[in-house]
């Protein structure tokens, strides 16, 4: 009788941690920070869209990241982040230049 409880406890133990490793493996959770690259301007625009012309919300100098927004699809070279600044306050979503990020993500 102690052995077929220990099997079940051992069960039981197995399906959570399972249902952890699926949780923790689902690419909804993942999060990407990408360094924005140097420009000559010393900073990456944040734009309420995916255009040239969109108005900036903010600039982002170089040596800061945005996180990738995985909630939104690229537009034709522009990237959906999400920029927080160097404290992490206030979040800012909008579109920067998929060339104006580092491509190597973590």
């Amino acid at each position: 009788m102690q052995v077929n409880a220990m099997s079940d406890g051992f069960t039981k133990l197995l399906a959570f941690a399972s249902v952890l490793l699926a949780v923790g493996l689902s690419p909804a959770h993942a999060t990407l920070f990408c360094d924005v690259k140097k420009t000559k301007d010393g900073f990456v625009a944040v734009r309420e869209k995916p255009d040239a012309k969109s108005k900036i919300l903010v600039k982002v100098p170089f040596g800061e990241d945005v996180q990738l927004d995985s909630t939104r699809n690229e537009a034709k070279g522009w990237a959906p982040v999400i920029y927080s600044g160097p404290r992490r306050g206030k979040m800012i979503p909008g579109w920067v230049r998929s060339s104006l990020i580092v491509q190597e993500c973590g």
